[in-house]
């Protein structure tokens, strides 16, 4: 894998020439997410693995892995959302099994597919990452919680869950679910804990602001 990017700002365009080998990864990833995903994927989709890639060399960078490391990560990476296109639940299992059926394919080296595999299983919730590679892929698949877009992610995810499980929550329970899951939320690497998290932290403040007006604005009882 080869770049010479300015780490500091990293868009999706930037990955797009990140070697043969990735590109034909990138290509084969993308390309299912973008035509076989089912309806109501309306936050784990296509987006949410770019910016997940972005999320994942931009830490990788700063935590300053090789040129082998970063290009297993990326892998991994591309595959983590596939298995959507087979399960809800239990996805990172399809996902796996999408992953190593296709690097089998190319002759990826088994040992280098055994790490993509781990990588992707150290998604499932609750994360417990051992490994640097899963620690920094799971900061990079919940990176969205440091985002200044967070709200706009989770109106996403609101509507994916309505959609899809048929799961319906008011404002306030909505807000309660956010709030409860990113204050137990931790993050793993040391540009997670000393970047990433301070910017959660204001999330966090939002989302508690949120609540308190939503509670203020309901009807006092008799």
């Amino acid at each position: 894998m080869q770049s010479n990017m300015n780490s500091s700002i990293i868009r999706y365009d930037d990955l797009l020439n990140s070697g043969p080998f990735l590109n034909k990864v990138a290509a084969l990833a993308g390309g299912l997410l973008q035509r076989e995903l089912p309806e109501a994927l309306f936050f784990h989709n296509f987006q949410h693995t770019k910016e997940t890639v972005v999320a994942a060399f931009k830490i990788g960078k700063k935590e300053a892995l090789s040129e082998e490391e970063l290009e297993t990560l990326l892998i991994a990476a591309w595959f983590h959302d596939t298995g959507f296109r087979d399960e809800y639940f239990g996805h990172e299992s399809a996902s796996q099994n999408i992953a190593q059926k296709y690097l089998s394919d190319i002759g990826y080296p088994d040992e280098k597919i055994q790490q993509v595999l781990d990588i992707i299983e150290a998604t499932k919730m609750p994360q417990n990452p051992q490994s640097k590679l899963q620690k920094i892929m799971c900061d990079a698949d919940l990176y969205h919680l440091s985002s200044r877009k967070y709200e706009i992610k989770r109106k996403l995810l609101r509507k994916e869950w309505e959609n899809k499980l048929r799961k319906k929550f008011s404002d306030q329970g909505w807000c309660q679910v956010n709030l409860k899951f990113t204050r137990q939320h931790h993050y793993f690497t040391a540009y997670g804990c000393n970047v990433l998290e301070k910017r959660k932290q204001l999330n966090i403040v939002e989302i508690e602001q949120k609540l308190s007006s939503l509670k203020g604005s309901l009807p006092h009882p008799d």
